[in-house]
């Protein structure tokens, strides 16, 4: 006797009467069961709808995978942690989101200051710092997508940065 590898579909118990006939179930079973029967029309039908489904899914997600990454900035400016997850960089182009407490965090590492260029302004670690950043953006919703790198900068280059004159945060301590 040999056996066979896999699953076929299987008719459940008879004690679903009438409707027994249309139920199927997978089931391991030999190539010699006699009990072994076709689908029937609906449930090939069902099958083929599902196989075709699954081969568009894919394809769609090979297409997506294939798009090529979003094209990267840098941008200059004042990187604002007035907050634990909440960040903010500000530019000659506005206010970008980095981090949103309960909601938006970009990708990436956040650039690591050292105290001689980081302005406190409060407890722990909130506080602000001139760096530069090269990001994946959303420029609709102004939202940093993905940090690829980070540099710090003194503090000095963003204060004499004409475009971001005015643009200092706000520190409450001084």
């Amino acid at each position: 006797m040999t056996r066979c590898a896999g699953a076929v579909l299987r008719r459940l118990s008879p004690s679903l009467g009438n409707a027994g006939e249309r139920h199927f179930a997978m089931m391991p079973a030999s190539s010699c069961d006699p009990d072994v029967m076709k689908p029937s029309r609906p449930v090939a039908h069902f099958a083929s709808m599902c196989g075709a489904a699954l081969v568009a899914a894919l394809s769609v997600c090979a297409v997506a995978q294939a798009a090529p990454p979003a094209a990267t900035a840098t941008r200059c400016g004042w990187f604002d942690n007035p907050s634990p997850g909440n960040a903010t960089l500000v530019d000659r182009d506005g206010e970008w989101t980095v981090g949103q407490q309960g909601g938006h965090q970009a990708d990436g590492t956040w650039p690591t200051f050292p105290h001689a260029r980081w302005v406190a302004t409060g407890t722990g670690s909130a506080g602000y710092g001139c760096a530069c950043l090269e990001v994946r953006s959303q420029d609709d919703t102004r939202e940093v997508i993905t940090i690829v790198s980070a540099t710090v900068q003194p503090l000095k280059t963003c204060r004499q940065d004409k475009a971001l004159r005015g643009k200092e945060p706000e520190n409450p301590l001084k």
